[in-house]
């Protein structure tokens, strides 16, 4: 009996071990502050076009693939709750808009967050995974075959081609994905804070409220 009962209690503090090597689901995640890609949305991948989400003190902003949106945020330890979010009203190819608007559903669906790994997922009041988000994409500088332009009074800027849908726009604080956006002329591409309008060898940049008028110094290694 003693044999069985010493067995016994080397099991039991050998499972509260393990289960102590787990970290538990309702751990705090703290997202005021980063900037973060969509990867998938429900169980789909989110390709269609970049969508992205900035979470700050009270605010959550972004590009949700076709249109800029924005609403109040809520956050407390792992619980998260997004509401009011409004967006522009700019029209895009159906697939990008069907994807749109399930980012949009799932966004105001979520009510936790929790770590995996360098992922962060967003779960609805069921625990179902509505969101993956992946961190931002860093790197140190412009691509060899980057097209750099002089704003007058202005930033520095280059571009580079992504895919046929989206460019690169290497600014003094980074590189910012694009996403093409429908123009009567030329070819725009913007995110949730910069705009890209490109008319042959110019280019008009937007930020902040504020623009300027760039032209193409010529293709070369900017860094």
């Amino acid at each position: 009996m003693r044999l069985a009962s010493i067995v016994i209690g080397m099991i039991v503090l050998l499972g509260g071990c393990a289960r102590a090597r787990v970290s538990p689901p309702g751990q705090d995640v703290t997202l005021v502050g980063t900037s973060w890609t969509v990867e998938r949305i429900e169980e789909l991948v989110a390709d269609r076009a970049s969508t992205t989400v900035r979470f700050e003190e009270g605010r959550v902003s972004g590009r949700a693939g076709c249109n800029q949106y924005s609403g109040y945020l809520q956050a407390a330890g792992n619980a998260l709750r997004v509401s009011e979010t409004r967006s522009t009203r700019m029209a895009c190819p159906p697939p990008v808009m069907q994807q749109e608007t399930r980012f949009l559903a799932a966004l105001g669906a979520v009510r936790t967050a929790r770590r995996d790994g360098d992922r962060v997922l967003l779960l609805d009041e069921t625990g179902h995974v509505r969101l993956r988000l992946a961190p931002v994409p860093t790197a140190t500088g412009p691509p060899r075959r980057a097209h750099v332009y002089d704003c007058v009074d202005g930033p520095g800027l280059a571009i580079s081609e992504a895919d046929g849908e989206a460019i690169d726009a290497w600014l003094p604080d980074g590189r910012r994905r694009l996403t093409r956006v429908p123009t009567a002329s030329g070819a725009r591409y913007v995110d949730d804070q910069v705009s890209v309008w490109n008319k042959g060898t110019e280019v008009l940049l937007e930020r902040d409220g504020r623009s300027w008028h760039c032209a193409e110094n010529r293709p070369r290694d900017p860094r």
